[in-house]
């Protein structure tokens, strides 16, 4: 499929869905704050992290997708995603990257926390939490963006268009969620 690009197209085909997701992004913060006030109080750990690990998992996603919406332009994989190894080899790269990156975010988060907070949680539960969001955010991330990548592409809309909006709003929200209600129930 050749296309063609216009700064009016792009911005008619994007505006309406980004509109949709600047709503979706307030509610959804609006939710997060009561949810996330009382335990942000206990956990002041969560302030230090939370920003990286919001930004880590929104960018990992973006890579992601952004790959994966490129394969499918340039014809490496079909709407379909085959032939899948190099869908494979794009995850598994992702999930390696997450694992290293959540590890050293956790490290560095409970380092930086020790020296200038009264911390009141474990080392090895911290660290396990970190990762263990971060990997699963990742992971949902990433079939959030094949499904989109997929639906915008069959539709003969540009998944670039669409793709990184969704997953990284969607990604903010499931990673705080998964974050928080993992040291709500483990720390």
């Amino acid at each position: 499929m050749e296309r063609y690009y216009d700064a009016q197209a792009i911005i008619n085909e994007s505006l309406p869905f980004l509109t949709f997701i600047i709503i979706f992004s307030m509610v959804t913060g609006n939710f997060l704050e009561g949810f996330a006030g009382n335990i942000i109080e206990k956990y002041s750990i969560i302030l230090l992290i939370l920003p990286a690990f919001i930004n880590m998992s929104g960018s990992l996603a973006s890579v992601f997708t952004s790959r994966i919406t490129s394969s499918l332009y340039v014809g490496e994989i079909d709407d379909d995603f085959k032939p899948y190894k190099v869908l494979f080899l794009n995850m598994i790269s992702m999930v390696l990257v997450a694992f290293t990156g959540f590890l050293f975010l956790a490290f560095i988060g409970i380092a930086v926390a020790s020296i200038f907070f009264e911390i009141n949680v474990t080392f090895s539960n911290f660290i396990l939490i970190v990762a263990f969001s971060g990997i699963v955010t990742t992971i949902l991330m990433m079939f959030i963006g094949l499904f989109a990548a997929k639906m915008t592409y069959s539709r003969g809309l540009d998944p670039d268009n669409f793709t990184i909006p969704t997953v990284t709003t969607i990604g903010d929200l499931i990673g705080t969620l998964l974050l928080i209600t993992l040291i709500i129930t483990y720390l």
